[in-house]
């Protein structure tokens, strides 16, 4: 797993997770960093959640853009080459 620099240098706090013992062993024995696995998952959830909850409160204006090219075609299209 591959943690992007800036995580790295946040302060860090402890939680407590439970997780199936077999996977726990299994992990273990492959050398598999839970804490790494984890802060990538969670970090990548995070941003999911973050993405939904802003394209929910933009999607007006995505509806609005579209609706503009639709009746309007796209700006600058004068400009192409192609």
């Amino acid at each position: 797993m591959r943690m992007t620099h800036a995580h790295k240098n946040l302060k860090r706090q402890a939680v407590n997770v439970s997780l199936p013992a077999e996977l726990v062993h299994n992990a273990r024995r492959l050398s598999v960093n839970i804490s790494a696995v984890a802060e990538a998952a969670l970090a990548k959830t995070v941003q999911d959640v973050e993405f939904q909850a802003w394209s929910s409160a933009n999607k007006g204006g995505f509806e609005a853009l579209n609706e503009l090219i639709e009746h309007e075609g796209l700006p600058l299209k004068r400009l192409r080459l192609f």
